[in-house]
């Protein structure tokens, strides 16, 4: 994500440098290839790409399905609402 960010914040010096820096027919692929790096669009795409990441992380944290699990166990535990279900078989088919 630093990186990213360096990225952003500096685009258009290393944009400058790289139309400077390489030059001619021999270089023409390389060139493409690092504008295309810089380019507003892609960064976009590797932002959007790393909040992904990161929700997905953040959702398999150790130990979440877990309590998930048991929070859905123990909901409306103790409240009225639920007794209306007492008098239901376990099983119906």
């Amino acid at each position: 994500m630093a990186e990213l960010e360096f990225l952003n914040r500096n685009h258009q010096t290393i944009a400058d440098m790289v139309a400077d820096y390489v030059n001619g027919e021999k270089d023409a692929s390389a060139r493409a290839k690092l504008m295309k790096a810089l380019d507003h669009e892609t960064r976009s795409k590797t932002a959007n790409h790393l909040a992904t990441a990161l929700a997905k992380l953040q959702d398999a944290a150790p130990g979440k399905k877990e309590q998930a699990e048991e929070d859905a166990k123990t909901a409306g535990a103790g409240s009225s609402a639920w007794g209306d279900l007492d008098d239901v078989p376990a099983s119906v088919n």
